[in-house]
């Protein structure tokens, strides 16, 4: 199955989403820290990708 290449839009999203998720109330801490790293996996798979492009060219 083939994946669907990451932007930075979809960066700027999780770590919109962790920002949230730190502020408000409905989420614990735990869960917060969750998605900030998740959000910090997804900035590392994103920065990968540019840099096998840059090496591709």
């Amino acid at each position: 199955m083939a994946r669907r290449k990451i932007t930075k839009s979809d960066v700027d999203t999780a770590y919109e989403m962790a920002a949230k998720a730190k502020e408000s109330a409905l989420f614990s801490l735990r869960r917060a820290k969750q998605l900030k790293d998740g959000a910090d996996k997804i900035n590392a798979e994103y920065k990968r990708s540019q840099k096998e492009q840059r090496k591709g060219r």
